[in-house]
């Protein structure tokens, strides 16, 4: 008779809060990065303090990093496997 292995795993409540948020978060970013970078079409003196490529410049800055911390966090709460054998 064969053995069968077959793996079942589940995230916590926590590890899938934390995926979800991580999905939000980047999606809201996106978002946001297109919706900012919307009006930068409009002639502006280069240097200026209305220069459109700072806001562009803070968006991304504050989406790698909380992509980042995100990251880990949900790493650090990925799915435990547990394996079950059948006979």
């Amino acid at each position: 008779m064969a053995i069968v292995r077959r793996e079942v795993s589940d995230r916590s409540l926590f590890g899938k809060l934390a995926k979800w948020a991580f999905i939000a978060f980047n999606a809201a970013m996106a978002l946001w990065l297109m919706i900012g970078t919307g009006g930068s079409l409009d002639v502006a003196p280069p240097g200026g303090a209305e220069d459109p490529a700072l806001g562009t410049e803070l968006i991304v800055i504050l989406w790698v990093v909380g992509a980042v911390l995100l990251g880990l966090v949900v790493l650090f709460t990925r799915r435990r496997k547990i394996v079950e054998i059948e006979k």
